[in-house]
């Protein structure tokens, strides 16, 4: 599958991820109403715990209990994940997307924007 497909949060953002032979090797966060590929500056982006249940487990019905099992962890890891109490290691991307059909960047820069949201604010904090 080639082109673009979208997943829309907090409106006006969405996420917007490029297929290549099958692949999303390209993820970007977007606002509608500038065009440009940006990150929210006001508040954080989507924790990726949030955006998997929202936009995987929920409308595929699919049980917190039967993604532990399919990613070979146990279920309170899958539940702090969600939680925003864990973050994503390269590990559990690769397992996401294994268990999801997806790619492991995805999971990577889902995190990656929602730590560097926090470091940037704490370090306007401090200074």
């Amino acid at each position: 599958m080639q082109g673009l497909w979208s997943i829309r949060i907090h409106d006006p953002f969405r996420i917007v991820f490029r297929f290549e032979h099958g692949n999303a090797p390209d993820v970007q966060i977007t606002d509608d109403h500038e065009e440009l590929a940006m990150t929210p500056k006001h508040r954080p982006p989507t924790p990726p715990g949030e955006l998997l249940l929202e936009e995987f487990l929920k409308p595929l019905g699919f049980p917190q209990v039967a993604l532990a099992a399919k990613m070979g962890v146990s279920i309170q890891h899958i539940h702090t994940l969600i939680n925003g109490k864990r973050g994503v290691t390269a590990e559990t991307a690769l397992r996401l997307a294994a268990a999801l059909d997806t790619t492991p960047e995805l999971w990577m820069n889902l995190q990656t924007a929602h730590d560097l949201w926090h470091a940037r604010r704490a370090l306007r904090s401090a200074g």
